[in-house]
């Protein structure tokens, strides 16, 4: 099943967004089965960049959107240590149930974890990630 998802940050100055296709092994019914799916996906990317040894070529193109953005990297991960992925999963569950991030399924909120959820082939989801702000207190 494909999905595409959005990824956004409350407040971001610079709101490009650009729907990512992501291959489900199969459609979640809740949720918490999607979350788990998308985190599997995503301990698994990074595995595979930890695994990656040559390096990125950039094209001025590549370049010119991470220089936008302000960060320019290659896409290689330099760390040693793998990620767990019971705790990654375990770390993503209990973000959604402290508020630090929200769930849309085509513009309509999703709020609870073990609520069905109409999932079809095309849709799109959008992860909206609240950043707090930090300020001294008089």
């Amino acid at each position: 099943m494909r999905i595409y998802i959005h990824l956004k940050k409350l407040g971001k100055r610079l709101r490009q967004v650009e729907a990512c296709a992501y291959e489900l092994q199969r459609c979640p019914d809740t949720l918490r089965e999607l979350i788990c799916e998308l985190v599997q996906k995503s301990v698994e990317d990074y595995h595979s960049r930890m695994d990656k040894q040559s390096a990125a070529v950039l094209t001025g193109e590549a370049l010119a959107g991470m220089a936008q953005v302000g960060k320019i990297g290659f896409g290689i991960s330099y760390g040693t240590k793998r990620a767990n992925l019971d705790d990654a999963i375990e770390t993503a569950l209990t973000g959604f149930a402290d508020g630090l991030y929200r769930f849309f399924l085509n513009d309509c909120e999703v709020t609870a974890l073990n609520a069905p959820l109409k999932l079809q082939e095309n849709d799109t989801v959008t992860i909206l990630r609240l950043v707090m702000l930090t300020g001294g207190m008089l």
